[in-house]
């Protein structure tokens, strides 16, 4: 019987997106492949790949106790009935919760990625406390190995004893076809200099620092453009209304256009990535992929962003929050050409050195066969 891996996520978007590939590669090797998320339009590509597809319910904005013992007694069922020989999960709710599943059915090789600790851990409050006891409650087996994308997100679970170095592994991001994402020498063709924000539209990716900034920048350099690239977050208490996005986009220098399937002729257009994130990300794939085609990068200095732009170099890093900074460094570039085509260079090489995804599915399969 062939071996079986098994990923869950709290999207089929996000497995097909950021995992299609080493699943892929994994078929190819002859293991048998499941897939556990929501149904979304995503998950009849996962299976056309040869994934065998399992839906489940995940809400992020459930808290409540009887539904969440609910997900684990599915997964629990599932697990059981499937057992995979590696469980591989992603996303927050599916590793506390799968891995809890895991334990009890006796799985021996359950693999968590972290993919980022958003602002749980952004304060030292009762939550945080809670989340910490939590993780290290679920985490203490032998079974279980953490994938972090991060370095800084690595040190927290060290520093809190959730992880330990024996079972961590620090892989950057979930990697990028930089043979795919190249610059193709192209831009807007208008003469205009844009300024892109691609990111699921909610506060905390600061989205509103991009708007005012915007506008700022936009009187002193009448000669550019700012887009909004993203689909409301309906599911986050922090997402961002239809209403607020058109509204914003009344400004004649402001569009938003909501999910595209394929961003490339986006990024191809653009001629800056801006992502002033309020809170940490795990490493942001959009900043990967701008990098990767050359584009310079301003976003805020905060754990995953500051894996990808090297300050200075291949963009800018500001302070979270500082809106007059963001507006500052945006005008910059907006008027320095030479400086926006260093930095695109430099970006690619730093891709290309550590995060190009043949780099990082190398390293997971290691971790796999391990």
């Amino acid at each position: 019987m062939n071996k079986r891996i098994l990923y869950i996520s709290n999207t089929s978007w996000y497995l097909y997106n950021f995992r299609h590939n080493i699943m892929e590669i994994m078929l190819s090797k002859g293991y048998d492949i499941y897939a556990v998320a929501p149904f979304d339009d995503y998950s009849d590509k996962l299976i056309k790949l040869g994934v065998k597809y399992i839906d489940i319910e995940f809400d992020r904005s459930d808290k409540s106790p009887v539904s969440n013992v609910r997900i684990i007694l599915k997964l629990i069922t599932i697990y059981n009935k499937i057992k995979p020989d590696i469980l591989h999960q992603l996303t927050i709710k599916p590793v506390l919760f799968g891995t809890i599943a895991a334990r009890i059915v006796g799985l021996k090789k359950i693999i968590n990625s972290i993919t980022g600790l958003g602002n749980a851990f952004a304060n030292e409050n009762l939550l945080k406390r809670f989340i910490i006891q939590s993780y290290r409650i679920v985490f203490n087996s032998k079974s279980v190995s953490v994938i972090f994308q991060n370095p800084d997100d690595m040190g927290e679970f060290l520093d809190h004893s959730i992880a330990s170095n024996s079972n961590s592994t620090l892989i950057l991001g979930s990697g990028v076809n930089t043979s795919e994402f190249k610059s193709t020498g192209k831009s807007s063709g208008k003469g205009k200099i844009r300024f892109s924000i691609f990111c699921r539209m909610s506060w905390e990716k600061g989205v509103n620092d991009f708007i005012e900034a915007a506008k700022k920048t936009w009187e002193q350099n009448k000669n550019t453009e700012y887009f909004l690239v993203g689909g409301i977050d309906e599911d986050n208490p922090k997402g961002i209304s239809e209403a607020w996005l058109q509204n914003a986009a009344k400004h004649p220098a402001i569009h938003w256009t909501s999910f595209v399937d394929d961003v490339f002729p986006w990024l191809e257009k653009s001629d800056i990535v801006v992502l002033p994130s309020l809170f940490r990300e795990g490493v942001p794939r959009s900043l990967i992929e701008a990098a990767s085609m050359e584009k310079p990068i301003i976003a805020t200095n905060v754990p995953g962003c500051r894996e990808i732009v090297d300050d200075g170099v291949n963009g800018i890093l500001i302070p979270s929050g500082d809106v007059r900074l963001l507006a500052e460094s945006m005008l910059r570039l907006s008027e320095d050409v030479k400086l926006r085509e260093q930095m695109g260079r430099a970006g690619r090489d730093r891709v290309v050195k550590y995060f190009d995804e043949k780099i990082v599915i190398s390293k997971t399969i290691q971790l796999y066969e391990k």
